[in-house]
């Protein structure tokens, strides 16, 4: 069984909690009020973190670690929906309520940097804790840099390499690519979960990215949509590159699928199809597996089976069947074994939460669809597709 999780690969800024915010600062404040305040003091004062990061700007896509400032107030994001309209930060403002602080941590107080003319005569010890908003710019030599030797050896020399091999192979050693010849065909979602913000708690389905309020990133036009589905348009794209590199031949089509499927771009060169795949419109609407595995396997020649070629199905997608009605599930397992037998290889690459996914089934679904018992690859959001490129580059161009 292979079941790969993937987790972020980095960690966002640390900041003081809550708790040390307004219990254990003895951080200096600083005020900026002309007068005295209408409302009662705080507990105890909040930190005080030296020059503003960048400014926050209403309906903006903002990540859980971003950091941002308004009235000279540093917030942290610390859920997605913190972006989302409604949760804007409002320190001076508590009479819009305190919907925000559900998205966003009080990190502290800051002043709006003024350059001046010379470097401090007094530079302090200890880094800002909001990081510079530019990078310290880097010196280059120009020339060589005599090193002294140093006197004493290491007390902690280098090991010399090892005489015999470890006795314990990698989790996931180097494959031999051997699939020359090989076609791929993407079944990309484009159902309402991929795009409604609210979740499934609003019950829209996007159809056309309507109503935007629910369904439209901020910055998106209408027919790219969200975010989510540019995410999935991009992954696409660096996958047909990388695997016409790889492959001594390769041809590609994009089957999307919502209520039902289709063929967006027919089997054809990585540039070609990249091309479709740029202009290719969200659409919105419910979820058909069967359709979407079916048209894929259309999209292919039964005459390359017999001369060598290699046919993958890489079915994107975040949600369960629902349709046909009342038995998507079955349709999709009866697809996905036609599609096995005429000897196409599926690889279902399923974006949603451990709890999701364990709660509707879709593990064992996806893992019943796929060709080989297990190799599903599971990720917790959208933005974590481009962390399964290479483990795909590998089961589509080595010998299964």
């Amino acid at each position: 069984r292979r079941l790969y999780r993937t987790h972020p690969t980095t960690n966002p800024p640390s900041y003081p909690s809550n708790d040390q915010i307004f219990h254990h600062s003895n951080m200096p404040t600083k005020t900026f009020s002309n007068g005295p305040s209408p409302k009662p003091p705080m507990d105890a004062p909040i930190p005080y973190l030296g020059n503003c990061p960048p400014p926050f700007v209403p309906l903006s896509y903002y990540t859980i670690g971003n950091i941002v400032s308004l009235n000279r107030t540093v917030f942290e994001c610390i859920e997605s929906s913190c972006g989302n309209f409604g949760f804007d930060p409002n320190p001076l403002n508590q009479s819009e309520g305190t919907l925000y602080l559900s998205g966003w941590r009080l990190a502290g107080a800051c002043e709006i940097a003024t350059p001046t003319f010379s470097p401090s005569s007094l530079p302090l010890n200890d880094p800002s804790i909001i990081p510079s908003i530019q990078p310290t710019p880097v010196v280059v030599a120009t020339g060589p840099e005599t090193v002294e030797p140093i006197a004493q050896s290491s007390l902690s020399p280098s090991l010399p390499p090892s005489l015999t091999p470890s006795q314990t192979t990698s989790s996931r050693p180097t494959c031999e690519r051997t699939n020359n010849n090989i076609n791929v065909c993407f079944a990309v979602d484009q159902s309402g979960s991929v795009c409604n913000k609210s979740n499934g708690i609003s019950g829209f389905e996007c159809i056309d990215c309507q109503p935007a309020f629910y369904c439209n990133s901020p910055g998106y036009d209408t027919e790219t949509c969200c975010y989510n589905f540019q995410l999935v348009k991009d992954f696409c794209r660096d996958m047909i590159i990388s695997l016409d590199a790889l492959a001594s031949d390769s041809r590609f089509s994009i089957v999307k699928f919502s209520t039902l499927a289709s063929i967006d771009s027919e089997l054809s060169t990585a540039d070609e199809t990249v091309v479709v795949l740029d202009d290719m419109i969200y659409s919105g609407g419910l979820t058909n597996h069967a359709d979407a595995i079916s048209v894929c396997q259309q999209s292919f020649q039964p005459a390359d089976t017999n001369n060598g070629w290699r046919n993958f199905i890489v079915l994107i997608t975040d949600g369960a069947p629902s349709q046909p009605e009342d038995r998507g599930e079955e349709a999709a397992l009866e697809a996905s074994a036609d599609v096995k037998a005429d000897g196409s290889y599926i690889i279902p690459i399923l974006v949603s939460s451990t709890l999701d996914a364990t709660t509707n089934n879709l593990f064992a679904l996806m893992e019943a669809i796929a060709s080989s018992d297990g190799n599903v690859l599971n990720l917790e959001n959208f933005e974590e597709l481009d962390s399964v490129v290479n483990i795909l580059l590998d089961d589509i161009t080595c010998e299964i």
